[in-house]
């Protein structure tokens, strides 16, 4: 999702720069960006949410993202654009993303159109037998044997990636995701918003957590996604670091410290400079300068829309609390050492809204002395926050969600109770089609 103009987009020459134009035009095109706004911080937002194509009885992938764009717009083609939420290929064919395609000054209010999207697609999807299925992965897909990278526009990024990294694996093929994107505008803004976003982090998993389940097994990891994708980058550390961002306080000191070192080490195996660009950072937030925005990158994607704008909504409030310096300061949160925070992280992929903290540093942000769970740090969190009228439901959403527990808690659960993955899996098929809750 972009929030700024793109910048210095026409770089000339060479088979690099092509794949790069075609990616960046792609993005500008679909969020009909007005040249000359600069979006002030928590201005306007971007939700982007990505869910897998079955089939509909044997809820195996299917890999059709792309027959179903040609069969809309008679032609291979990357976007389907629409009035307010847009959809998009992903780096695999049996993904698609579905993302509001400007910038928004309010979250909740977008529901309705993600909502109605969701019904279209499975209207599509319904002439091959197929649905679209939530949670971030897909709970008995064999990489190695069924991803199919997507063949078409921007296929030399995609395949770059594939030669690099290796993409028919978990941490590549199979996972689906929120991405929640803020904007900022200046140096003062952007050191705001990430420290903030830095300190939440390692509770996202908490509260997003969709992957127990691995090749039809049950693991113990509540975030079997986000556990592969910690991993994912082994080859060159620097681009996801250590998934926590480090602090940072201006633009040419994350240029220094981030991008060009990324870039660096990635340049002998990149050598048209295909994957050079910001997107190419893989940490849990990442700011996208050219853009004007940062992208909160580590939630799992829930059973249905509803979840995650409730999900998203709730960050970007607590994340105002924050940059405001209502409870605690800018100062006392960049004081946290990133090992601290990637702690936290661990226990919230591992545990989810179950995990125990007993980081002291931590804790004593929160008001709390000994240990506590990530569930209370979130209950925490939400008794700070100031929801409008025509938001209760969201907030009603949460107080629920922090009841019973997250989306990977109540798969594990029913699957405890004698239910079956596939029987499962359908449920949480009808819950995205619904707009429900998945009840165990």
């Amino acid at each position: 999702m972009i929030i700024h103009p793109l910048k210095n987009l026409m770089k000339m020459a060479s088979l690099a720069t092509n794949c790069t134009q075609k990616l960046c035009r792609c993005f500008y095109n679909a969020l009909k960006v007005d040249k000359n706004m600069n979006y002030k911080l928590l201005e306007v937002f971007g939700i982007e949410l990505e869910y897998m194509i079955v089939d509909k009885d044997s809820l195996m992938v299917k890999p059709i993202a792309d027959q179903v764009f040609e069969e809309i717009n008679s032609g291979y083609t990357n976007l389907i654009e629409n009035p307010v939420v847009d959809w998009s290929n992903e780096l695999v064919a049996h993904v698609i993303e579905i993302k509001n395609n400007k910038p928004e000054p309010k979250i909740w209010p977008l529901l309705e159109s993600f909502e109605k999207e969701v019904r279209r697609i499975n209207q599509e999807l319904d002439i091959y037998n197929a649905q679209l299925m939530p949670s971030a992965m897909h709970p008995f897909m064999n990489p190695d044997k069924e991803t199919r990278l997507w063949p078409h526009e921007n296929n030399e990024i995609y395949s770059s990636y594939d030669r690099i990294f290796g993409c028919k694996g978990h941490g590549w093929s199979n996972l689906q995701s929120l991405h929640i994107n803020i904007s900022f505008d200046s140096d003062e803004e952007f050191r705001k918003l990430h420290s903030a976003v830095r300190f939440l982090l390692p509770l996202v998993p908490a509260l997003s957590s969709s992957s127990p389940i691995v090749e039809g097994k049950l693991q113990e990891t509540s975030s079997s996604r986000l556990g592969f994708y910690l991993k994912n980058q082994k080859r060159i550390p620097s681009i996801i670091g250590k998934a926590i961002p480090e602090v940072i306080k201006s633009n040419e000191e994350y240029q220094n410290k981030v991008l060009e070192p990324m870039y660096a080490d990635i340049r002998p195996l990149d050598s048209l400079e295909v994957l050079q660009e910001e997107w190419l950072n893989s940490r849990g937030a990442i700011p996208k300068f050219e853009r004007g925005c940062l992208e909160i990158r580590l939630a799992d994607v829930q059973e249905c829309p509803q979840i995650d704008l409730s999900i998203a909504l709730f960050w970007v409030k607590a994340i105002k609390t924050l940059v405001n310096e209502d409870w605690i300061t800018i100062e006392e949160i960049e004081s946290l050492s990133t090992d601290t925070l990637r702690e936290v992280l661990e226990l919230s992929v591992k545990d989810a809204e179950i995990a125990k903290v007993s980081q002291a540093q931590y804790l004593k942000c929160f008001g709390f002395s000994e240990t506590a769970s990530t569930k209370d740090l979130l209950k925490g969190i939400l008794d700070k926050l100031n929801y409008s009228e025509d938001e209760m439901d969201a907030k009603d959403n949460l107080n629920h969600l922090l009841e019973i527990g997250s989306l990977s808690t109540r798969i594990k659960k029913a699957i405890d109770h004698g239910q079956s993955m596939q029987s499962v899996y359908q449920k949480l098929c009808s819950a995205l089609a619904e707009g429900n809750f998945f009840e165990n």
